[in-house]
This record gives C-alpha cells, structure tokens and sequence, in this order.
C-alpha cells in the first residue's frame, strides 16, 4: 500500500490552544491513504486524525507541520487502521473487523551503538493498539470512541515519561 502523508492541519494548527503547556511540543499528524476495504467498512483516516486533533487541542497540543516534525522541532502522531469486511463461510456479512494503532514518535539519525553509522530512526515514547469488530455504519464511531481515549493515554505516557532533575 502506498503510503501517503495525511497532515491534519486545520485552521486551528497555528494557533496554539489557549491551555497549551509549555512541556508538550507541538505534533504532527501521520496516517495512510483511505483503501477500499475501509471504505467498504465505512471508515477514514480524516474522521479518525479529525478526532485526535481535537484531543490535542483540548489538553493544548499545537498541531505541527510536516516540515517541523522532519526537522525534529515536532513529535509525530502516527494512526494506522487495518480494518477489514468480516466474512462467515466465505460470504460477506454486516460486520467489519480489524485493529487500530497508535504511536508517538521523534524521527532522529543517530550513529548505530556497534558500527557507528548514522542512520535514519525514531525515538518512540508509545505504541498501542485495540483490536475491534463492530457493524459497518458504527465502525467509525466506535474506532473514534476508542482512538479519543487511546491518544489521550499515549500523551499522558509521553507527559508522565519525562525525568525530571
């Protein structure tokens, strides 16, 4: 599948919240391109991002660019949706199954520990997923139910990972 940047930057992004903490860099929105099988499913990758935007912005998360997540000044939010038509006896049915996963990340090049050589990486603070299995008309707002709360836990674990000196 083709990978396609999905930057969520609405209006808002520029604007900083006015809750924003000093602590959390801004972060940019990161998915793949919609496929046939989530559009069979009745599921977007811009309702999903939608909905995790609007996390960010409620706990003061400025939305970043493109640009400033590849030069290191933002984190990344990366979405990835692998949801599916459910089939029973090779027949299709009402129903759509899958998992949805979620990660925050800084892309770094760093010399390799053994060799040395730089190379292109990514510093991960979190990484979770849920696996779900719901009817095609509430697939998209139960991955949205579920995707609000596993954002805002994944910016807690990035909040509460900071060592403080």
């Amino acid at each position: 599948m083709h990978k396609t940047l999905i930057g969520l930057m609405l209006a808002l992004a520029a604007v900083p919240a006015s809750g924003q903490s000093l602590d959390t860099p801004p972060m940019y929105l990161l998915g793949e391109s919609d496929n046939p099988a989530l559009t069979a499913c009745q599921v977007s990758y811009n309702s999903t991002l939608g909905t995790v935007a609007a996390v960010l912005r409620e706990d003061g998360v400025p939305l970043a660019t493109e640009r400033m997540a590849i030069n290191g000044s933002a984190l990344v939010l990366y979405v990835n949706i692998n949801i599916a038509p459910l089939r029973l006896d090779d027949r299709p049915t009402t129903s759509c199954t899958g998992n949805v996963g979620i990660q925050i990340y800084i892309p770094k090049v760093m010399a390799e520990p053994i060799s040395g050589v730089e190379r292109r990486t990514a510093l991960t603070y979190c990484t979770d997923s849920f696996n779900l299995t719901a009817t095609r008309p509430r697939m998209q707002a139960e991955i949205n139910t579920q995707i609000r709360e596993l954002a805002a836990q994944c910016l807690n674990a990035y909040l509460e990972g900071a060592v403080v000196k």
